[in-house]
């Protein structure tokens, strides 16, 4: 994302979230970044995004990921890249959901 090797879509909810576990004790444990350092990268993300804020509809598997099924609602030629296995199995129908190995590996 950083080096705008590809496109990505953000949305205010997804930037939320990410903030929001990226400041969790147990993840910054792993990436030991301070709250300003949190803000300045989200804030480089920011610049480098697709920004949009879903219109569609639509329900994933997991009711807390709604807005993420939205965004690929939204934008047909978009791919999730996510760790969550359940999206995984569940994709939207003529949508790409894959983890990170397979986006490296296959779309990358």
């Amino acid at each position: 994302m950083l080096s705008r090797r590809f496109s990505y879509l953000l949305s205010t909810e997804l930037l939320d979230e990410y903030r929001e576990v990226l400041l969790r004790e147990k993840i910054r444990k792993c990436h030991a970044l301070s709250v300003k350092e949190i803000d300045s990268l989200l804030k480089e993300i920011v610049m480098n995004a697709i920004m949009h804020e879903p219109f569609t509809k639509s329900s994933a598997p997991d009711r807390g990921d709604d807005h993420l099924w939205q965004l690929l609602a939204d934008w047909k030629e978009s791919i999730l890249v996510t760790g969550d296995q359940r999206l995984i199995d569940n994709p939207p129908e003529q949508r790409i959901v894959c983890n990170p190995r397979e986006f490296l590996d296959g779309w990358f």
